[in-house]
Formats: structure tokens, C-alpha cells, sequence
């Protein structure tokens, strides 16, 4: 019983850490993109965190192979946990590219042939159905990976609130620089930021976006709906995941009442 008390208490340690380094990485991104001009600004930002995100993704899945080392016959190897953790980050970044590519596609045909005389043109136009199909690509591949872990006895949802957290580090520079710079990608350029939904202007005046040479005004208002659309993204995942075990147990139980969905080892 003591043991499961300090496995319990470990589970949630990891969550804590994860979330400081989340905390104090988001920081850091604000600090790069203030002080330096935008173009070197997201380069500079986007190596720092990527290292970071590597690293700690790699001491998460140390310390749950151990975890789960101590507690099932032979454990669970680093790369099982690496490669978990991993396959997530992957797809939605490759979601996230993908859907600002085809919406940056849609936003320069639009803008090219209806806005031609320069101004200012509501941002949210193009970014909110982008955001929306992002968010709904993102929970059908989770309700899938939630029914997939139940059907293999390898349902973690702390394990993936964790990875979850690694996730949004990973998109974290991109995701802020976007909802500073309403200009950027937005003209002469092929992508336009599925996380800058809160980020309403469009400056059409403006021709380079990629070498902006003045400091964003960086206010609580943008920290805040930048840390608002990372919560809605994780939201959606973890709800989502879930109810793909929901969903997974309904099926099975007629067949079977006792079928265990979570991971065999107490790390879940």
C-alpha cells in the first residue's frame, strides 16, 4: 500500500515538473521574441526549445521505463516510451504544418485577387476554419489512439497529459510568434499560422513579414489568448483520448466486465 502511495505520488511529480518546464520555457520564448527582431527571433527561440523539449522528453521516458521496471516483470524499455511520446509530438506538428500550409494556400489566393489596394482585413476569416479543422483532425486521431492503447492494455492517460505538455514546448515559439506578428507569413509567403486565431489583422501594406524591424508589443492580452488556444489543443486531445477508452469499454464489456485497458505495470 506504501508503495503504491510513492508510485502515486512520483506519477504526479512528473506532471508537476513537466508543467514548471512548461512555465519557465514559455517565459524564456516571450524574453527571445521581445528582445531580438522577429526573422532570428523565432530561429533562436525554435533551437532552444526544440533541445530543451528533446531532453526532457528523453528523462520522461527514463523515468517511466523505471517506473515501470520496478513494478512488471522485465519493464518497460526508454524507446518504448520515447517512441510513444514521439509519434505524438510528430503528428500533430505534422497536422499543425500541413493544415497552415493549405489555409496559407487559400489566404494569398483570396487576398491576391479580392484585396488588392493594401489595408487591413479581419485575420480570423482564415485562421478560426483552420483552427477548427485542426482541432477536429486532432481529436479524431486521439479518440483513435484512446481505443487503440484500451485494445492493447497500454492506456496511459497521465503518461500522455505529460507528452501533451512536451507537445505544446515543441509548437510553443511558432504558436507565440504568430500571435505577435499579425503580418507574419500572411503575404509573399505559403503558410499561415493554425494557432494564430486570436490574431485578427492583416496588414496588406506590409512586404516583407519575415524581417519586421521594430519589437512587438508583447501585453498580457496576447500572453493569455496564446496560452488560451494551447489549452483548447490539449483540452481537445485529452478529452479526446479518453473517450476513445469510453468508447473502447463499451464495446468490450459485453464480451468481457474484468478486460483491463490500462498499461499492466502501475505507472498509468
Amino acid at each position: 500500500m506504501k508503495e503504491t502511495k510513492n508510485v502515486d505520488g512520483l506519477r504526479g511529480f512528473f506532471l508537476i515538473e513537466a508543467a514548471v518546464f512548461f512555465v519557465v520555457l514559455f517565459a524564456i520564448n516571450l524574453f527571445i521574441i521581445w528582445a531580438i527582431l522577429s526573422g532570428p527571433a523565432l530561429i533562436i527561440a525554435t533551437i532552444v526549445t526544440w533541445i530543451v523539449t528533446a531532453l526532457l522528453s528523453l528523462a520522461v521516458a527514463s523515468k517511466y521505463a523505471r517506473l515501470n521496471g520496478l513494478h512488471s516483470d522485465g519493464g518497460r524499455k526508454i524507446k518504448h516510451y520515447l517512441k510513444r511520446s514521439w509519434a505524438i509530438i510528430i503528428l500533430m506538428a505534422l497536422f499543425g504544418i500541413g493544415i497552415s500550409f493549405s489555409g496559407g494556400l487559400i489566404t494569398n489566393f483570396i487576398v491576391g485577387l479580392i484585396w488588392r489596394d493594401g489595408g487591413n482585413i479581419m485575420g480570423i476569416f482564415f485562421t478560426l476554419p483552420m483552427f477548427v479543422l485542426y482541432i477536429a483532425c486532432i481529436y479524431r486521431s486521439f479518440v483513435k489512439l484512446g481505443f487503440d492503447d484500451a485494445q492493447k492494455q497500454v492506456f496511459n492517460l497521465k503518461f500522455h497529459i505529460v507528452t501533451l505538455l512536451l507537445v505544446l514546448m515543441f509548437v510553443m515559439p511558432s504558436a507565440i510568434f504568430d500571435n505577435v506578428y499579425s503580418t507574419y507569413y500572411f503575404q509573399d509567403g505559403a503558410f499561415v499560422g493554425v494557432r494564430s486565431i486570436f490574431n485578427f489583422n492583416i496588414d496588406l501594406d506590409v512586404v516583407d513579414h519575415f524581417v519586421v524591424e521594430t519589437l512587438p508589443d508583447i501585453d498580457v492580452g496576447t500572453v493569455m489568448l496564446t496560452l488560451l488556444v494551447l489549452a483548447i489543443e490539449m483540452g481537445a486531445a485529452v478529452f479526446a483520448y479518453t473517450r476513445g477508452k469510453v468508447m473502447f469499454v463499451k464495446r468490450h464489456m459485453k464480451r468481457d466486465k474484468d478486460y483491463r485497458t490500462d498499461e499492466l505495470s502501475s505507472v498509468h
